[in-house]
Formats: structure tokens, C-alpha cells, sequence
């Protein structure tokens, strides 16, 4: 009797072992199971975050590429205007009417040569005006600055054809001055609704000399 309540107790024994070890091996393969479903949850938000970043840099580029596209395409039918003389060229519109040696409209000697542009059917004032000094641009910009002694202008330089320009603002009116072969030019508009057009004009002014 004896020998079969150790027998007895030895089974018993024997399976709370192995049920011990089913359920050690249990919560083995379940902490497995969860920390592949994790990892892989993981590796795919950074997936994903990838790809968000990746479509949305693909989208800014295409946008900016469409944007100088766009531009580049709308005066890539202008007109060229190219002055031997004194070394300079621009691209208008085809609906743009140019002249040259106009009355600019202010005293000042020192101005051996100009051009104006405005659109055909504008019945006011010139749109653009190109215009060449005998004299330094330190004094071209004082004198713009002595003529117009009320206004006050902020300045600012600007980068056109790889050429560097200052920029004289003063609420109504741009002035761009830069020297070139012992010359001041001077590109000048007042701001109104084509102010676009006149910015997309300065921005094809180069020198050929």
C-alpha cells in the first residue's frame, strides 16, 4: 500500500513537472509571437513614414520644377530687345510697346540713353524704363534719392543674369542701379497691376558686354 502512494505521488509529481514546462513554453512562444508582431508593427509606421516623406519631397519638387517651368515657358515666346551701343538686352512681351529716348519725366543730365515699355492698349504712364548715366552709381543713387527728398527708401541688393543690383524701394517705386563699361544703369517702374510682368522683364536683363 505503501509503495503504490509513492507511486502515486511520483506521477503526480511527473505532471505538475510537465505541466510546469507547457506553460513555460507557452508564455515562450506567446512573448515571441508578440515581440514579432511589435517589431513588425514598427518596422511598418517607419515604412510608412518613409514613404510619406519620400511622396511629399517628390510633391515639393514637382511643384517647384512646375513653377520654373511655368515661368520659364511664358518668356520663352518674348521678344528680345538687344542695344549694341551700350551693351544690354531684355525680353518683353509680344503685347508690349517699346521707345526709345523718351522724356523720363526728372532733370538729369547725365542720361545719354533710355528705353520705355508698356503694354499696347495702356493709355498711362510707361510700364519699364531702361535707363543709361554718364556718372557713378553712388551719385546716380544720391541723385534718385536728392530728387525725391520726402520719400524714404530702404535698401536691398539683388543677384539678376549673375550680376549684382541695388534695389531702392520707397513704397511706390523700384529702382535698380548697377554698374557696367563705365555706365549707371538704372531699371525703374512704379508698383501697380503689372508690376508681375515688369519683375518677369528684369529678370532676362543681361549685359552682352
Amino acid at each position: 500500500m505503501e509503495e503504490l502512494k509513492k507511486k502515486g505521488s511520483s506521477v503526480d509529481g511527473h505532471k505538475l513537472v510537465m505541466t510546469l514546462i507547457f506553460i513555460a513554453v507557452t508564455a515562450v512562444i506567446f512573448l515571441a509571437i508578440g515581440y514579432v508582431a511589435g517589431k513588425n508593427e514598427v518596422d511598418n509606421q517607419q515604412t510608412a513614414l518613409v514613404e510619406d516623406t519620400a511622396t511629399t519631397t517628390t510633391t515639393a519638387l514637382k511643384s517647384t520644377t512646375a513653377t520654373t517651368s511655368a515661368t520659364a515657358d511664358e518668356t520663352a515666346s518674348w521678344k528680345t530687345y538687344t542695344n549694341e551701343e551700350y551693351g544690354f538686352s531684355f525680353k518683353y512681351p509680344g503685347d508690349y510697346r517699346l521707345e526709345e529716348n523718351v522724356t523720363p519725366g526728372e532733370d538729369n543730365s547725365n542720361i545719354v540713353f533710355n528705353v520705355a515699355g508698356v503694354e499696347k492698349d495702356s493709355a498711362g504712364d510707361w510700364g519699364i524704363m531702361i535707363i543709361v548715366e554718364d556718372s557713378n552709381l553712388e551719385s546716380s543713387i544720391q541723385a534718385l534719392k536728392d530728387r525725391n527728398s520726402s520719400a524714404e527708401y530702404s535698401e536691398s541688393t539683388k543677384s539678376i543674369s549673375g550680376k549684382s543690383w541695388i534695389a531702392e524701394y520707397n513704397g511706390v517705386t523700384y529702382e535698380y542701379f548697377s554698374e557696367n563699361n563705365g555706365y549707371t544703369y538704372r531699371i525703374g517702374w512704379a508698383i501697380g497691376d503689372t508690376n508681375r510682368i515688369e519683375d518677369q522683364i528684369l529678370s532676362t536683363f543681361q549685359f552682352t558686354k
